[in-house]
């Protein structure tokens, strides 16, 4: 087989897969124990955390998500929790196509059989259930953004200056 038959055999398999919304990225499923431990590791150590929850329709979540990318870019160390609110129906239409190929130092989360009451008090008690919204919790302090970050600078000196 000559080198241009097997690039032509390579392209195809790429294209087929990408074509058949076959995705790279797992979503994990949160249940309330999962969400308070998470919610609950960082207050009690040094880690930073970012959890973020967001959803496909949500226009202002989705400019968003890339901060969320550039910041796991500047800050390595950082541990980036991205919960996704989408309906379970456009989980593999919607959701598999946005965090296919992106994303990649950030978890990707859905929350598993739970109403907003269950999980809302867990992150903030005040949370009106608005998205996006955003916790940040740096050596014990937390922080909650209600609401889309104005830029990329809003969301590094928030986590900078907590």
């Amino acid at each position: 087989m000559c080198m241009k038959s097997f690039i032509c055999i390579l392209f195809i398999l790429f294209m087929s897969a990408d074509l058949n919304g076959q995705s790279n990225r797992s979503i994990v499923l949160l249940d309330l124990d999962k969400l308070k431990s998470m919610v609950e590791a960082s207050t009690n150590n040094k880690e930073i955390q970012i959890i973020n929850f967001w959803a496909s329709w949500c226009i202002p979540c989705m400019e968003e998500l890339p901060y969320f990318e550039k910041i796991k870019q500047q800050f390595p160390d950082l541990k980036i929790n991205l919960i996704n609110l989408d309906f379970e129906k456009d989980v593999k239409t919607k959701v598999m196509k946005i965090i296919d190929h992106r994303y990649a130092g950030c978890d990707i989360y859905r929350l598993q059989g739970l109403s907003a009451d269950d999980w809302m008090p867990v992150v903030n008690a005040e949370w009106s259930g608005s998205i996006p919204s955003t916790l940040i919790i740096k050596a014990g302090k937390k922080e909650f953004k209600e609401g889309k970050f104005k830029d990329f600078e809003e969301l590094k000196n928030l986590l900078i200056n907590l």
